[in-house]
């Protein structure tokens, strides 16, 4: 069950708006074709940002030196790039440790999953999540609460 909840205002431009902005929440990122599960980071095992794959394509874009190299290059560095990841396979296959992670981010991961397992253990499940977005444009701010 999902409660919209929109704060009070005495302008009918802004009032009207923001139960505009919050039906279109609820419409298309609660019961619409994006539902809770594809976009909630709760139970993520993975990566939680993009940084892996802009990474990549900024070191692939940096490797040319050109915005349009000819096909002749990119096939040179799709052999040379696959060899390398050929080669890392091989070295996991036989039991060499990956590139330890920066212990910054580990804290991190582990900080997340602690904090994570004592609110399951202090809780049971989540019963009620309340997500606030932040001010748009207008400067209306919507609370959105769900049930999952």
């Amino acid at each position: 069950m999902v409660v919209v909840e929109v704060p009070p205002s005495a302008d009918p431009l802004t009032s009207a708006i923001a139960h505009a902005l919050a039906a279109y929440f609820e419409r298309t990122w609660i019961q619409g074709d994006f539902p809770v599960t594809i976009w909630s980071h709760y139970d993520n095992l993975g990566p939680r940002t993009t940084n892996v794959a802009e990474g990549f394509h900024n070191s692939f874009n940096s490797r040319f030196g050109m915005s349009h190299p000819s096909l002749r290059l990119f096939l040179d560095w799709l052999q040379k790039y696959q060899f390398e990841v050929q080669c890392i396979g091989l070295q996991l296959a036989a039991d060499r440790t990956p590139i330890a992670r920066f212990a910054v981010y580990a804290k991190l991961d582990a900080d997340l999953w602690s904090a994570k397992r004592s609110y399951s253990l202090e809780y049971g499940a989540i019963l009620r999540t309340t997500l606030p977005i932040l001010p748009c444009a207008c400067g209306i701010f919507v609370s959105v609460q769900w049930r999952i």
